[in-house]
C-alpha cells in the first residue's frame, strides 16, 4: 500500500487525525460503527415519514382537483377498474 493510498483510506485518516489530535493533547473517543449507523437509519426514517407526509399534505388539494376534473371531465369513474 502507499502513502497515498493509505491517506485516502478510512483507516488511514482515522489515524492520521488522531496523531493530530494527540499532539494537542485532546482525548480522542472513537464511537461504535454499530451506534452510528444505527442511529443512521433511524435518523433517515424520521426524515422519510417527515418529509413523505409533508408532500402528501401539500399535494392533496391538487390531487382532489384533479379528481373533480377526472369526475366532470369523463362519464366512466375516477379509478379504472378492469
Amino acid at each position: 500500500m502507499t502513502a497515498n493510498s493509505q491517506l485516502i483510506s478510512g483507516k488511514g485518516i482515522w489515524a492520521f487525525f488522531k496523531r493530530c489530535l494527540e499532539l494537542l493533547k485532546l482525548r480522542v473517543r472513537r464511537w461504535s460503527l454499530t451506534v452510528a449507523r444505527t442511529d443512521g437509519r433511524v435518523i433517515k426514517r424520521i426524515f422519510d415519514i417527515v418529509f413523505s407526509s409533508f408532500v402528501l399534505i401539500f399535494f392533496s388539494p391538487v390531487y382532489l382537483g384533479l379528481t373533480l376534473l377526472i369526475f366532470l371531465s369523463s362519464p366512466g369513474p375516477v379509478f379504472y377498474v378492469q
